[in-house]
């Protein structure tokens, strides 16, 4: 799987690519700004994630997701949707957000005041399912 941390306007990410038990030898990028400043975010089955992603960066609603895949998007304005299950709902009121894998540890890190990077670092500490690189993505350039 993955993880994917949101805080104060980053989005941030491992590179993993994984199967089963399986590391893979690729290098995933799972997060993206777009022009407009949304970021873009997904976890879960990356073939299928990853078209999810992009149906939604191209605008369109409710992308299929089966499968274990959730796409996030994060406007500029901070207003965040997760599609999934083939459906969308809306996230809002907290400081930070964690998904994938690796969200339990991330989160302990960010209520223990880490940034998104550190947060997703630190979950590759203890999650096998990720790990690689970490990127990050900002709603301003």
């Amino acid at each position: 799987m993955t993880t994917i941390v949101y805080r104060a306007g980053v989005l941030a990410s491992d590179t993993r690519m994984s199967s089963g038990d399986w590391i893979g030898t690729g290098r995933a990028v799972k997060v993206r700004r777009l022009d407009d400043g949304t970021l873009i975010g997904f976890t879960g089955n990356y073939a299928v994630a990853s078209v999810a992603a992009d149906q939604v960066a191209a605008g369109g609603e409710i992308p299929k997701t089966g499968d274990g895949a959730r796409v996030i998007r994060i406007k500029p304005d901070g207003s965040i949707v997760i599609f999934e299950d083939d459906a969308k709902h809306d996230l809002s009121g907290a400081d930070f957000y964690a998904w994938g894998s690796g969200s339990i540890p991330a989160l302990g890190a960010l209520y223990a005041g880490a940034s998104a990077e550190d947060a997703v670092r630190i979950a590759m500490l203890v999650d096998p399912n990720t790990g690689g690189d970490v990127v990050s993505v900002r709603h301003k350039a």
